[in-house]
């Protein structure tokens, strides 16, 4: 509606200025007489043919409804000095002018969408294609000596803070590990002795006849 104004505003406009000028030099300007555009004029002593439905009218603009949307018309009422001048606009060309405009940004939006979409697909997986990459050098991590650090192999932002997390806790799994296998050395060379001095000792025991069950 705004679109359509303009146009209005801009046809009309520059019509009127330039039958004003006619006017102002005094000569007899020439009026249309078409179906998109036509004109009248009403001299100061009320000669001049306008239209019954537009004589009645005030100055300024005015819409006429026609059988269809594409034919209704803007009737224009200016007083050009002691004249009034009746200028009538159809408005199918305009109509056909917003449809095709309608359909551009329609067309505009569908492709700026997908194009949107695909881009922000392919953003989206550069994004999370690192995240991916660590999980991935994650979950076949065992907790053996002589692995890469994770860290180097990332950029020194958030995903590098996550990755060098990781190898921080990689660290502290490999010197579990090393306690447990320290603790189970250390417990089976602390048992071994005992056990073998109870073991001799009972068969010493099973040996000994005088010694009741």
């Amino acid at each position: 509606e705004d679109y359509e104004h303009i146009v209005i505003e801009e046809i009309l406009g520059a019509f009127v200025a330039d039958v004003a000028a006619q006017l102002a030099h005094g000569g007899k300007p020439t009026l249309p007489g078409s179906d998109n555009l036509s004109a009248w004029i009403r001299e100061a002593d009320g000669s001049g043919e306008v239209l019954p439905a537009l004589a009645r009218l005030a100055p300024g603009i005015h819409e006429l409804e026609g059988a269809a949307e594409e034919d209704e018309h803007h009737v224009a009422v200016y007083d050009v000095g002691d004249r009034r001048l009746y200028v009538v606009l159809g408005l199918r060309p305009i109509e056909r002018r917003e449809q095709y405009l309608a359909w551009v940004m329609i067309g505009i939006l569908v492709l700026g969408t997908g194009l949107s979409g695909w881009l922000g697909w392919l953003l989206a997986g550069r994004i999370t294609g690192p995240v991916g990459r660590l999980a991935r050098a994650v979950d076949g991590r065992k907790p053996d000596h002589g692995l890469a650090p994770l860290g180097p192999q990332f950029a020194d932002d958030e995903l590098g803070m996550l990755a060098r997390a990781f190898d921080r806790y990689h660290e502290r799994q490999l010197a579990h590990v090393e306690r447990e296998r320290a603790f189970a050395a250390e417990a089976s060379h602390g048992l071994r002795t005992p056990l073998a001095v109870i073991r001799g000792a009972a068969e010493v025991l099973i040996d000994d006849a005088s010694i009741a069950p």
